[in-house]
């Protein structure tokens, strides 16, 4: 219905607000003359009453019945009183009738007005809501890449001009996600392939009898199984701190031993691609509200990127540092370090770039992302960089209150 357009509801209520104005100020200012005239002395108010009365038709200045002749000067000053005294009372009674035609016409004017302001003021709301609208259809096709264009975009009111600028972001954004999500689909069936074909050409292999199966066989396709489960997995974790749906056990973590635990655990894996590992941290102990079993991961990603990226004869140093208020855990490796135009990226899914492992082994791609996720979930945050010899990665958690170190 056309009532339930903005433009007709703006122009019935600005017509009924005017009209109820200006039906207000005749009311009252009848309602104050009579007030006024009521407060006039009894004989006064006959008097005006009288004086402003007109003549009745063919009366003239006859004498009423009862009254005695007066003398003809007299009668000359009565003339000249009751002309004086009709055009007093023309007087008020053109006064009354232009105030009358005023109110008409202010009337017609006023409202005339208002729907003209209606009509403006209906079209400036509804003509950017009319574009988000439009953009929002568009969108709700299928096509992410519809925006919200405002003609005059400067003139527009700053609402409409948030309003467009918070769409196009929303946009942006749904649009950036779905070819994110593609992305991720295409890199998932990537990653799961490889793994996948390597089964299928040693199956293949062994059912023909070209490749014995013994013990290195047989590890061979346990190495592809468990690279296919570790993917799962990270997909899995991702998919539920995405969602909000990744709960934590947080209890008070001393995370000087839990980090110390996690790199002696690495020791032996980095001594055997030539890697030495190092790790160091403040004497006194370092508490942290934090789920340990994530904190393990995290470390333990950390360290396994490194060891990825580093050559052998390099090094991977762990260190642990506390200010008032956080606490810092740095991996620092001497690999190829991370380029500058990758710094903001390399916590996304599948990135890699030019610190692919350097001695051929296969990543998930999901390792840094994990990272990233788990320590926004504890409420600190990590960055990347790069110093002298290589990469670094610091992950910053809020100290527990009342810790020492």
């Amino acid at each position: 219905m056309i009532v339930n357009r903005l433009a007709p509801r703006l122009i019935i209520a600005m017509v009924a607000v005017t009209l109820a104005a200006l039906l207000v100020v005749p009311i009252a200012q009848s309602v104050a003359a009579r007030k006024t005239f009521n407060r006039l002395n009894p004989e006064f108010r006959e008097l005006v009453l009288e004086r402003t009365r007109p003549p009745r038709l063919g009366q003239g200045n006859r004498p009423r019945p009862g009254e005695r002749v007066r003398s003809p000067l007299a009668q000359e000053d009565d003339r000249l009183l009751s002309e004086q005294n009709a055009r007093l009372f023309a007087l008020l009674g053109s006064y009354r009738v232009a105030i009358r035609q005023a109110i008409a016409l202010g009337s017609a004017a006023a409202v005339l007005l208002s729907i003209a302001l209606a009509v403006w003021l209906g079209r400036s709301i509804a003509k950017p809501i009319g574009a988000v609208a439009q953009a929002a259809s568009v969108i709700a096709g299928g096509d992410l890449s519809a925006r919200a264009t405002l003609t005059g975009f400067e003139r527009q009111p700053i609402e409409a001009q948030q309003l467009s600028r918070d769409f196009n972001a929303m946009a942006s954004s749904l649009e950036r996600y779905e070819a994110e999500r593609k992305s991720m689909t295409a890199d998932i069936a990537h990653e799961l392939r490889t793994p996948l074909a390597t089964l299928q050409l040693r199956l293949d292999a062994l059912e023909d009898g070209l490749v014995p199966f013994d013990g290195e066989e047989l590890g061979l396709l346990q190495q592809q199984v468990g690279l296919m489960s570790r993917l799962i997995d990270d997909l899995r974790i991702l998919s539920l701190a995405d969602a909000g749906q990744l709960s934590l056990d947080v209890e008070e973590v001393d995370l000087r031993e839990l980090v110390g635990d996690v790199s002696r655990s690495f020791r032996e894996a980095a001594e055997r691609v030539g890697v030495r590992l190092e790790f160091t941290s403040p004497s006194g102990e370092t508490f942290v509200n934090a789920d340990p079993d994530r904190m393990i991961q995290i470390v333990m990603n950390l360290l396994d990127n490194a060891l990825q990226v580093t050559p052998a004869g390099g090094w991977v140093r762990v260190t642990l540092e506390a200010t008032e208020s956080e606490c810092i855990v740095s991996v620092l490796d001497s690999g190829p370090g991370v380029p500058e135009e990758e710094l903001e990226t390399i916590f996304e899914r599948f990135v890699q770039g030019e610190r692919r492992d350097s001695r051929g082994q296969q990543g998930s791609g999901l390792g840094l992302a994990i990272v990233h996720s788990l320590v926004t979930l504890h409420g600190g945050w990590v960055r990347a960089g790069n110093h002298a010899d290589g990469a670094r990665f610091d992950v910053v958690l809020p100290l527990r209150q009342g810790s020492s170190t």
